[in-house]
């Protein structure tokens, strides 16, 4: 049973432009009452109930989780083991994009059956700076530092989401267009015309 995101938690842009996602080692709980809690937890997120950015620990974004296909039938009565794995990213991950090195995690989208295309979907204009400052603090151990996040990589990460934050305006804008009923024989639309709509205020937000 494969479970994917809820669209109503959006992940800042710049990770849906990796083209790795870490696949996690195999998780397992039992179905019993002592595991109760966390099996009612894992049932909630396969039946949609809610969205699996709860299972997420502070340093992660989880995109897909592969559950078994008898879950939602489990009451903490057979002492089974219930396994299940999912595929995520570390919030540092968006600096691979300038490193070019990957976690020895890395699967490629296509082996975790994530479409690029769907995953495009999930992009917000939310900046990661904000996230990777937190993770900075969080793995400040006093005398060591964990985790440090530079100033040079700061602005490196933030010249791209501005670029990707541009193209999602953009796409939000022609989608509007076109809901509103706008039409164009090349089948794209001009400056003029988007600017003609946005002073008109015909935009959503």
């Amino acid at each position: 049973m494969d479970i994917l995101r809820k669209h109503n938690t959006l992940i800042p842009c710049i990770y849906t432009e990796l083209p790795f996602i870490r696949q996690s080692a195999i998780a397992m709980c039992v179905d019993s009452d002592e595991d109760r809690d966390i099996l009612k937890r894992l049932k909630q997120v396969a039946t949609g109930e809610c969205c699996i950015s709860v299972l997420e620990g502070p340093n992660q974004i989880i995109m897909k989780c592969v559950f078994p296909d008898d879950l939602t039938r489990k009451k903490g009565e057979t002492g089974e083991l219930v396994k299940f794995r999912y595929f995520y990213w570390k919030l540092w991950d968006a600096e691979s994009l300038f490193t070019g090195k990957m976690p020895g995690e890395a699967v490629s989208l296509e082996f975790a059956k994530i479409d690029f295309a769907i995953l495009k979907t999930f992009a917000s204009i939310k900046s990661c700076v904000p996230l990777l400052r937190k993770v900075q603090d969080l793995y400040d151990f006093g005398h060591r530092r964990g985790y440090v996040f530079e100033q040079k990589r700061k602005q490196q990460i933030l010249d791209v989401e501005k670029r990707l934050a541009a193209a999602i305006e953009l796409g939000r804008m022609k989608h509007n267009l076109v809901s509103l009923g706008a039409t164009n024989s090349g089948g794209g639309y001009t400056l003029r015309q988007l600017r003609q709509a946005w002073a008109a205020g015909r935009f959503k937000k």
